[in-house]
């Protein structure tokens, strides 16, 4: 039987288009490197990645880390988030969570789930059915650190 998961990493966060017409989104992809699932976020939600992708620490918690410091107080793990569907072009996502013997699903935004995996260490899956919604790594053009800020491109 076929795993219905992709075990996908955090590629990075990206401001893409042109002029004013920019929108962050954060890229996973596949474990072999060949497909990435490109999300919209907003850009509280992209700093909040990319901060956690760079292991920043604020002197005050942000929303996902304090978030991130209940489940810890409260011995909740967060066994994995997956990326489940897309209902009315947006994406939804499923938190996973332990405490003892007990497992909870939460729906959640992935933003945020995956906001929160990348503080707790917990893995990212999406849905096999999200497959036509996901582009060849090949396809995307990501700005080199040189380049100008904003000209990745997602292909349609």
């Amino acid at each position: 039987m076929e795993n219905k998961e992709l075990k996908m990493s955090v590629l990075g966060v990206y401001r893409v288009g042109y002029g004013s017409n920019k929108m962050d989104a954060v890229l996973l992809v596949d474990e072999l490197n060949e497909l990435v699932l490109p999300i919209f976020i907003g850009e509280a939600e992209a700093f909040s990645i990319q901060a956690a992708l760079e292991g920043i620490k604020p002197e005050r918690p942000l929303t996902h880390d304090l978030l991130t410091n209940i489940l810890s107080e409260l011995d909740v793990e967060l066994e994995k988030v997956t990326i489940d569907g897309l209902i009315k072009d947006v994406f939804t996502a499923t938190l996973h969570l332990r405490e003892g013997e007990r497992r909870l699903r939460i729906d959640a935004r992935p933003s945020d789930s995956i906001a929160l995996a990348l503080r707790t260490g917990s893995e990212i899956y999406a849905d096999r059915s999200l497959l036509e919604h996901m582009v060849p790594r090949s396809s995307i053009k990501l700005p080199d650190k040189d380049e100008e800020e904003g000209k990745g491109f997602i292909p349609p």
